[in-house]
């Protein structure tokens, strides 16, 4: 169920909902509305200065950690997409003010847990809100496996929850700020990548915790990593982004039949041709160190002044 609308009803939703399942202290319920009411109440009598709101987010969106993570690329019918992450749309939402926004277990059982994702400006009375079923699986190359542990369930529900909870954010918030701080992350981004060797080990190290290797990553990119540039290397990023927050997967992009074996061929490809540039170079130094050699003028026989002399008056006696 995804759900906009507005007032204090909706803002106090999830306390109803855990009573229906059980929650029998009416004391706790009370305590909970009047938290929600007194926030309402500071919010009204705090109201937000966009300005100082905005300013806020500039600092927060210059920060390098936040902005490599701020914006995710994912495929779709063949294009691709790009948007704020959850980690952006948080910080957004921190930065703006006034914002109250969470997951809410609603129940759960072995086989499944329903959540209620919702954000709620306290100023404008506007929420918005997504009721969800997490199922208690996980898809993987050999088929459905069942989650059993309360570690997995708890994770596979966060990462349901954090795609829907980011959705519910970015309605409550204009469009036009979200946009804004989009923007200013990929400026601090482009302003500190610098493409080194260790840069290119630390991206190869990234994209392995999802399957992708490098021979991957190479025919994706169409070039040698040692090529990559930095708009490349900030996709890459975003792509990686996608992947961590669960909203596009390594096969959406990359080649996931081409494997470490082809990398391998690769790598030996790619040694066999340096060595052959390297003969190349050694035989060209070679060629240019036989043009230094000096010329050493034939022997006459004629050593020295003497033998000139020698030569002269042989040929006025006749001799020659």
């Amino acid at each position: 169920m995804n759900r906009s609308t507005s007032g204090l009803e909706q803002a106090l939703q999830p306390m109803m909902q855990n009573s229906v399942v059980g929650m029998e202290d009416s004391a706790a319920i009370s305590r909970e509305v009047a938290q929600v009411q007194g926030q309402m109440i500071i919010a009204k009598r705090f109201p937000r200065n966009e300005e100082q709101s905005l300013k806020k987010i500039e600092a927060a969106c210059s920060r390098p950690t936040l902005a490599r993570s701020a914006v995710y690329e994912y495929a779709r019918g063949g294009s691709s997409i790009t948007g704020p992450s959850i980690r952006l749309a948080e910080a957004v939402a921190r930065a703006w003010g006034n914002i109250k926004s969470g997951l809410e277990e609603i129940e759960s059982n072995d086989r499944e847990t329903k959540v209620r994702a919702y954000a709620y400006d306290m100023e404008t009375n506007d929420i918005a809100e997504m009721i969800f079923t997490v199922r208690h699986v996980r898809d993987t190359k050999k088929g459905t496996a069942i989650l059993t542990e309360q570690r997995d369930i708890y994770e596979a529900v966060a990462n349901f929850g954090a795609r829907r909870l980011r959705s519910c954010i970015l309605k409550v918030i204009p469009g036009d700020v979200i946009d804004y701080a989009v923007d200013l992350c990929r400026k601090t981004r482009a302003a500190e990548v610098k493409i080194t060797p260790e840069t290119i080990g630390k991206l190869e190290e990234a994209f392995k915790a999802f399957g992708v290797n490098r021979a991957q990553l190479e025919a994706f990119l169409q070039r040698k990593l040692e090529a990559l540039t930095t708009s490349q290397y900030l996709r890459l990023q975003d792509i990686w982004t996608g992947m961590r927050d669960g909203v596009t997967k390594a096969e959406d992009f990359f080649d996931i039949n081409l494997s470490d074996q082809a990398q391998a061929a690769a790598k030996a490809q790619e040694t066999a041709e340096a060595r052959k540039t390297k003969k190349a170079a050694e035989k060209k130094a070679e060629v240019k160190e036989e043009e230094k050699v000096p010329v050493t003028p034939a022997d006459d026989g004629l050593d020295d002044e003497d033998d000139l002399a020698d030569l002269d008056a042989a040929w006025d006696d006749g001799a020659f």
